[in-house]
């Protein structure tokens, strides 16, 4: 039966990603390995037992999204206290588990997977599920087998392996956009330069915009901003006196989707089709002018849709230069694995 399971402690063991460039006879078995993770818990004999004990796997990288695997040691009206050596009565639970990624909250992923243990011949396949981060739970099956059968007849030198296949794999994007009055009048005050007491000079030339905006609405959402508000100069304007700096070198529109996000927490300027370019030079913006939680979610944009063996050591030296430590570390993931 396909159920969840909350999460509890963590145990280091052994993953394996199969070789993507293995070169096979058959197509589809080179498919089949594309997809594949093998999951290994070395001296799995030495397990001590007691009621609801758990042991995860290291993290592992599929679709944007980091995963780890679940085993609980599960036995009916067995007592928690000191662990036992025997395994008798008890049972083999697996849960396929998000790792947590809390810049990443209320992204949601459809997953279909199965998980099997060779040498039992045991396969479980699950139905179509949906994995939530933020939420502390898994997917998977309560009893898959026997630990007497699992050590028995199950390991190989004392490691259990359990391979785990992606047959679906679905990034859901529930992208916000502000829908509240509250966010659609601050959105609209950056149109109509409601309250506006500073003037940002942005671009040159024929592309020289002149974006109004309310200092105190910047700093509430945007704090680094100071800095740059106490450059500014003292100008006469229709209304009465206001200040102004200048910006030449920055995309006027990258400004607006910045200004959007100080204001309203609102994102969507980026559509799904956004380019890694793109990504990358608004990133630049929002680094240069402090507004970290953009920055933040700009980064983990590009590392879940752009990042990839090809574009990892660019995205790499880029991290660095614009210190950006969720993309570098992610960037660095990837190159040491291939």
């Amino acid at each position: 039966m396909f159920q969840t399971h909350n999460k509890n402690n963590n145990e280091t063991v052994k993953v394996v990603h199969v070789n993507k460039r293995a070169k096979r006879e058959n197509h589809d078995d080179d498919d089949h390995e594309k997809h594949l993770i093998v999951v290994k818990f070395h001296q799995f004999s030495e397990i001590k037992y007691k009621k609801d004990t758990d042991k995860y796997s290291p993290v592992f990288e599929r679709g944007g999204a980091r995963w780890k695997l679940q085993l609980r040691f599960s036995k009916q009206g067995a007592q928690s206290g000191e662990g036992s050596d025997s395994p008798q009565g008890y049972h083999l639970g697996m849960y396929l588990c998000l790792d947590e990624a809390p810049w990443l909250l209320g992204e949601e992923y459809s997953v279909n997977y199965a998980a099997s243990i060779p040498k039992l011949d045991i396969t479980k396949t699950s139905g179509e599920s949906t994995f939530r981060l933020g939420k502390s739970n898994g997917c998977g099956w309560r009893r898959v087998t026997t630990m007497k059968r699992v050590l028995d007849r199950g390991l190989d030198d004392d490691i259990l392996s359990i391979h785990i296949k992606f047959d679906q794999l679905e990034h859901i994007c529930k992208r916000w956009t502000s829908s509240l009055s509250f966010n659609k009048e601050r959105l609209k005050m950056i149109r109509t330069g409601t309250l506006a007491d500073i003037t940002f000079v942005v671009g040159t030339g024929d592309q020289q915009q002149r974006i109004k905006a309310n200092t105190m609405l910047l700093l509430m959402g945007a704090p680094a901003m100071k800095s740059f508000i106490d450059e500014a100069t003292t100008v006469e304007e229709e209304d009465g006196d206001g200040k102004s700096i200048s910006f030449p070198t920055i995309d006027p529109d990258h400004f607006r989707f910045m200004l959007r996000f100080i204001y309203a927490d609102d994102i969507s300027f980026v559509a799904d089709d956004t380019t890694q370019s793109e990504l990358t030079k608004l990133l630049v913006v929002a680094n240069r002018f402090g507004c970290w939680r953009l920055k933040v979610w700009l980064e983990t944009e590009l590392a879940a849709k752009h990042l990839n063996v090809d574009t990892c050591v660019d995205l790499l030296l880029f991290a660095d230069a614009n210190s950006c430590y969720v993309l570098k570390e992610e960037s660095i993931k990837v190159v040491g694995k291939n």
